[in-house]
């Protein structure tokens, strides 16, 4: 009983070391003079967000627009994932107290 009890505890802490990393592109989008720019203290709550609610392809779509210093061509773009990109992020930059 004893070793199942500490293989059950192994196993919950394994998973939530897993579930706390995170990409680490959020935390460059979060460290880059753009967002910072954007969203001063709140930098990294808006990369948070965004990675959360973006797709795969999004997210690479954001990642490569702020650390390319591409944000403009981001936003003037006018195809369909270019447009759910900026929203997304203008929706992440909102829930985490951001004005506009």
């Amino acid at each position: 009983m004893k070793n199942f009890v500490k293989i059950l505890f192994l196993m919950l802490m394994t998973l939530f070391i897993v579930s706390c990393s995170s990409d680490p592109r959020v935390a460059e989008i979060a460290e880059s003079e753009v967002m910072v720019a954007m969203a001063e203290d709140n930098a990294e709550c808006v990369a948070k967000a965004a990675h959360k609610e973006m797709s795969d392809e999004e997210f690479d779509m954001y990642h490569g627009a702020i650390m390319g210093d591409k944000v403009g061509e981001l936003m003037f773009a006018e195809d369909e994932v270019s447009e759910a990109v900026v929203g997304k992020h203008f929706a992440a930059a909102l829930s985490c107290g951001l004005e506009l």
